[in-house]
């Protein structure tokens, strides 16, 4: 039979029997399942004790191990190769490749030959459809040219040439089908329960595919418009079962590439298997491309369903649903939540540089994508890869952990408003200090260099002169498409600006992560010592930004790890100063080698606000102010406006104020500031307040549980709000969130302090006042660089929405802090 040859994207892979399942997208929309024949590989190497010279083993020893391999019924074959056995040995050490015949027979040959005790492995635990890209140098959605050939009633892939890079900037998307899809419920609860009845499915054309013509599949009855403008297909009716069956056929005939869902895997799929099941359907409802049933998409994982990262603990759902042939992604999972909701164009960039399918990057954290390119150049390098981390801290004393361990430079910034304030900030610091200065694990205090010169500024470390180490390989790309698609999202074209701003954010999520990554326990390529160097570098480089700034007569006021806050002095007029920055930022640039960012139209702040600490109001909060720039544009850090927890209301208000005063003629006279701007706006809220007109949603304050109810030691909030809900049969584990409205602060049982959003609705309840009266002053006080007196403060809360008319004393006037 005469071969087939097509030129397609690989939209999505599984394991399979006799290798890699591929869904190949061709650029007339039609997709093609193809099998490539893949055959997984790990390494062992002998324990040293099995040598009964226990001398250095030599090929005689390793042929008598691979002859009993081979006699193994599951290995393809055993052969002697070298490799890196550790990422810091410059020199290749005899090993042996294993590899096994068959994907579903892999993790069974690995714990059989454990069971052995002899051999250390390496390459055992990585997913097998990640190790198929390694070993082939593909990549998901790579634009290939394949040859196949018809092998009964399969089609294999006979060769692929890619006709692609992962390092490309402006490359051709697939035309991929994307859709929404969306379930309501005759809920008789607090939340859907699978005994609830289905009430309708909703399918929704995304923005982000290509056209799919709904009127060609349906009648025009069938087709209705959301409130966005997109077309939307809605099943309904009496009979569930003809509703599970009209929404398989409708997906049948919709053919989508991409299944968007809120919270699929643990509530809307796990829900209609439910339904399915009860219906005995479970075996027949299908919503994959080749018609597998939604029951065998389900993945269980086992442990814990709650993690912690970078001291926020997350929740995570136990069940996963991994769509055969058609990508399902969760938008509100953990790892999708990375990407926004519906960032199809950042996951499809994230996925190609970090070489991870589109349904398991979803679904790991951020740091498990650094990892997989980390994989990558491991393979390249020939490093093994161990399945635990077996690189452990160097030892040192007391006095040299000290020294070392310091973090980033950070200057105590001056507490008050200053006007002409620019921010100059070191582009993607860290990442840029690992690729440009070549900082990586297994490259300090390497062992062929250690007369070398290339010491680390401030410590007794070096760095290796003689090869790449593997972190800056793998930030390289990530780091340099990234600032790439900055500039292109400047692009005057909304769409094309859109798509590129979306994809520069889901990369900087990748140079986010990767400094904590050096230091974090379980990285397999991590080492404190790494993690060191990197800070090292930056307080060295920032200490020198702060000298050329203060040597071109600009004045410091903050400076934090990757970013600095001058102002102008008073007789330097604006077009001097800005000059005097542009100059600043050249010179910085060419002394550091890492680029640095300052744009007169988006970095130049009219005034900004450093705050005081709360402990302590002469000294000034590290991560706490807020600015306007020039454009208008406001940047707010560490009050409420920025934090989660904050309501709505609250953050509305806190964004009033701001634009109140950022607009007056005035700010220098305290009293006129605070009667004739703060007050009214106070003033504005407290009336809304006052007359129960204010939506109880915008009042609800949302906060991340970290321990299960029933573990709290102190009954805040959180935890009677997570009780309350556990009495009405909703469960809250780690990691969740929990939304409430606080209805009785002061209420001696603390049971009737708040109540969780869901019940406030049902029992029509009422807000404490009070209490919200306290959140707003506290919000206002929050903005302010100076002490209120506590009786000021009193008075400001016991103010009524009816009143006009305010004069405070306040002790120090704003003007004090204007210099």
């Amino acid at each position: 039979m005469q071969d087939i040859l097509f030129d397609a994207w690989i939209i999505d892979l599984m394991v399979h029997e006799k290798g890699i399942l591929l869904w190949l997208k061709k650029k007339n929309g039609v997709v093609v399942r193809a099998i490539y024949e893949f055959q997984p590989s790990f390494y062992i190497v002998p324990k040293k004790q099995v040598f009964n010279d226990k001398k250095t083993s030599n090929n005689v020893d390793y042929q008598k191990f691979i002859n009993a391999m081979q006699a193994h019924p599951q290995i393809k074959s055993a052969v002697i190769c070298k490799r890196r056995i550790k990422a810091e040995d410059s020199q290749f050490s005899q090993v042996i490749r294993i590899q096994v015949d068959s994907p579903f027979k892999f993790k069974k040959t690995v714990r059989q030959i454990k069971e052995l005790e002899q051999f250390n492995f390496y390459n055992i635990d990585i997913p097998l459809t990640q190790m198929f890209f390694y070993e082939t140098g593909l990549f998901p959605f790579a634009f290939c040219s394949f040859q196949l050939k018809k092998k009964q009633t399969d089609l294999i892939v006979h060769s692929i040439i890619l006709n692609d890079s992962n390092e490309s900037i402006l490359y051709q998307f697939p035309p991929l089908r994307v859709i929404w899809l969306e379930i309501e419920v005759e809920q008789l609860g607090l939340r859907k329960k699978g005994t609830d009845r289905l009430k309708n499915c909703k399918l929704t054309v995304d923005p982000c595919s290509v056209n799919i013509s709904l009127n060609s599949l349906f009648s025009p009855s069938e087709i209705v418009t959301d409130k966005h403008g997109r077309p939307q297909i809605i099943i309904e009716g009496k009979n569930e079962r003809q509703m599970l069956f009209t929404l398989q056929v409708a997906i049948k005939k919709i053919d989508p590439d991409v299944i968007f869902t809120s919270h699929g895997d643990e509530e809307l799929f796990p829900y209609l298997l439910f339904r399915a099941s009860y219906l005995r359907l479970e075996n027949h409802f299908s919503l994959s491309r080749d018609g597998a049933s939604l029951k065998s998409t389900r993945f269980l994982k086992n442990g814990s369903n709650s993690f912690m990262s970078y001291g926020i603990v997350h929740h995570k759902s136990n069940s996963q649903f991994y769509l055969n042939g058609r990508m399902h992604i969760d938008s509100a999972i953990y790892g999708g939540l990375h990407f926004d909701d519906g960032n199809l164009f950042g996951l499809i960039e994230v996925a190609r540089v970090t070489y991870s399918p589109l349904q398991r990057l979803t679904r790991v954290t951020i740091g498990g994508a650094l990892q997989s390119l980390q994989f990558y150049h491991a393979y390249a390098l020939g490093i093994l890869i161990p399945d635990i981390k077996k690189n452990s801290e160097d030892f040192r004393e007391s006095t040299v952990l000290l020294s070392t361990d310091r973090g980033g430079h950070i200057l105590n910034p001056k507490i008050g408003l200053f006007r002409r304030v620019a921010e100059i900030d070191f582009t993607s610091m860290y990442p840029a200090l690992m690729v440009q200065y070549n900082v990586s694990p297994e490259i300090v205090n390497c062992k062929c260099c250690e007369s070398s010169e290339n010491k680390v500024p401030g410590l007794d470390y070096h760095l290796c002169s003689k090869r790449k180490g593997i972190v800056p390989l793998s930030l390289r790309v990530p780091l340099t498409k990234r600032i790439s698609y900055k500039n292109l999202s400047k692009n005057k074209n909304e769409h094309e600006s859109k798509k590129y701003e979306k994809m520069e954010e889901a990369l900087k999520w990748i140079l986010v992560v990767c400094f904590g990554y050096l230091g974090f326990r379980n990285a397999r390529f991590g080492r404190i010592e790494a993690h060191q160097t990197v800070c090292a570098y930056s307080r060295e480089l920032l200490l020198e930004a702060m000298k050329i700034c203060e040597n071109h007569g600009l004045i410091m006021i903050h400076g934090i790890v990757d970013s600095l806050y001058v102002r102008a002095p008073d007789s330097m007029d604006d077009e001097t100063f800005q000059k005097k920055c542009l100059e600043v930022v050249e010179k910085i640039t060419q002394k550091s080698l890492i680029p640095i960012r300052y744009n007169p139209e988006n970095d130049y702040f009219k005034f900004i606000s450093f705050l005081p600490t709360k402990a302590d109001p002469n000294v000034g909060a590290l991560n706490r102010y807020w600015g306007v720039k020039q454009n208008g544009a406001i940047k707010v850090r560490g009050i409420e406006l920025r934090r989660h927890d904050s309501p709505p209301f609250i953050k509305e208000f806190q964004q009033e104020m701001i634009e109140a005063i950022s607009s007056s003629p005035i700010v220098d006279n305290s009293k006129w500031l605070l009667s004739s701007k703060i007050v009214p706006v106070l003033l504005k809220y407290y009336r809304d307040l006052e007359s129960r007109g204010v939506n109880p949603e915008k009042l609800a304050i949302t906060i991340r549980v970290t321990r299960r109810f029933n573990e709290y030691k102190v009954q805040n909030y959180q935890a009677i709000a997570a009780r309350y809900l556990e009495k009405h049969g909703v469960s809250i584990g780690p990691g969740q969130k929990v939304s409430f409205v606080i209805v009785k602060d002061k209420a001696r049982n603390p049971q009737d302090r708040v109540l969780p959003i869901d019940i406030y609705h049902m029992k029509n309840a009422s807000y404490d006042i009070s209490k919200y009266k306290e959140l707003l002053v506290r919000a206002l006080i929050n903005l302010l660089p100076y002490k209120i007196p506590e009786s000021i403060r009193r008075n400001l809360e016991t103010l009524s929405g009816t009143q006009t008319r305010f004069k405070p004393k306040v002790q120090k006037p704003i003007s004090a802090y204007f210099t």
